[in-house]
């Protein structure tokens, strides 16, 4: 791609998504394929007068280099030493900016099992930092930078560089990079997603009903007080980011011991490089019962044994089946990019900025209000053109959210 294009592309993340600003420390975690950019995020940071830039690289290949040739009591023993790093930053404010070079296949033929045991280990050992994240307390984003591998998983009938060329003309529009002024573009789509949030948060509702053909007949309550969130963030003091570079999404966390029913996927999941196809889930009082998978039931067996919590939900999110990137077409077999085309939920941690006061409250004081805690956190698409979704007042009374797959309001 083009030096122009990588610089708005850095630029966006820099002085719209975190907005960094004199005197912040940021850290910037980054593959090493995606140095060059790194390195303009860096520069133009220390532009806005960053205090300290930080880059810390990694290696997806030689991970799966080391996990296939390390015994699993090495892998699962995590030095204190990179404990102590991202905690040092993260209890230092610090503007976290990471980088998604996406490998959908990476760790097909690695030993699930020991794939399981490590990623329990590693949440484990990273709790309290992600704890401190998931609070809000850093500014944060996510990003994708397309790779020759991610491409061709998106565009198998293309050759490698028109298939690169595609998923980059993809990326910059999702990121809303094609407009003449990106953040004007942006700033609108947060005053509409406003009127919606406010909306939602207004009318409190006290359930929420989900079906539709594919088999997804599900029925979440909410916890009182709860409240949707969407494309912006804020610290406790108020500094306002943007954690995921696209977002289309409003979200909120469904009450943990009052979920009912049967979720089906509508895209594969792909988790820690490993793809999980046609799955779903059943939940009786909150928790997964059963669950099913056509490939890849092995990658929800290590989601559920991270922790008693991973079989709980933490996020309800919802995305209009005509959200710009659903309109792509595309299956983009990545996380970041397949929630914003779909209704989804998550396992795991819900986001303690969903309920009132939720940044300030202990585990404890959460789990009285039925807001479920985990290590983990792992989101799956369930949305579909004739998704629909209906919200139910205190007094019972029937509000249609999604008709059709698309907003009702």
């Amino acid at each position: 791609m083009n030096k122009k294009t990588i610089q708005d592309y850095a630029k966006l993340i820099v002085e719209f998504a975190v907005n960094v600003s004199t005197g912040q420390t940021v850290v910037i975690y980054s593959p090493v394929e995606c140095a060059e950019f790194a390195r303009q995020i860096a520069t133009l940071a220390y532009q806005r007068q960053a205090k300290e830039v930080e880059i810390k690289y990694s290696d997806d290949k030689f991970s799966k280099i080391r996990l296939d040739n390390t015994a699993e009591e090495v892998l699962t023993d995590i030095p204190d030493y990179k404990i102590a790093s991202r905690e040092y930053y993260a209890q230092k404010n610090a503007t976290m900016i990471s980088i998604a070079s996406i490998d959908p296949d990476l760790y097909q033929g690695s030993d699930l099992k020991k794939m399981g045991e490590v990623q329990k280990a590693t949440s484990k050992a990273f709790k309290n930092y992600m704890d401190i994240v998931m609070k809000g307390k850093c500014p944060w984003v996510v990003v994708a930078y397309p790779s020759i591998n991610w491409a061709r998983k998106v565009f198998p009938d293309l050759e490698e560089a028109k298939a690169l060329k595609e998923l980059w003309k993809l990326v910059i529009k999702a990121i809303r990079l094609d407009q003449k002024d990106p953040v004007g573009a942006w700033n609108t789509h947060k005053e509409k997603i406003e009127i919606r949030k406010d909306f939602l948060n207004k009318k409190q509702f006290k359930q929420i009903k989900f079906t539709n053909s594919l088999g997804t007949n599900l029925t979440i309550g909410m916890p009182e007080n709860h409240i949707w969130v969407g494309v912006s963030s804020k610290t406790p003091d108020g500094f306002e980011f943007i954690p995921n570079l696209p977002t289309e999404e409003i979200f909120s966390t469904p009450h943990k011991y009052q979920v009912d029913g049967t979720l089906v996927s509508s895209m594969p999941l792909n988790h820690s490089g490993q793809l999980v196809e046609d799955f779903k889930f059943e939940f009786k009082n909150g928790k997964v019962v059963n669950y099913s998978a056509k490939t890849g039931k092995g990658v929800l067996d290590n989601i559920f044994n991270i922790d008693e919590g991973a079989s709980f939900l933490g996020e309800v999110a919802l995305v209009p089946h005509s959200s710009p990137i659903s309109e792509m077409g595309v299956m983009f077999y990545s996380t970041l990019y397949d929630e914003n085309a779909s209704c989804h939920f998550a396992l795991g941690r819900a986001y303690p900025d969903c309920v009132e006061n939720g940044k300030s409250l202990s585990d404890t004081q959460m789990e009285a209000r039925g807001v479920n805690n985990s290590m983990t956190h792992v989101d799956f698409m369930i949305g579909s053109k004739d998704l629909s979704i209906i919200g139910v007042e205190k007094d019972g009374s029937e509000v249609h959210i999604f008709k059709h797959g698309d907003w009702a309001f």
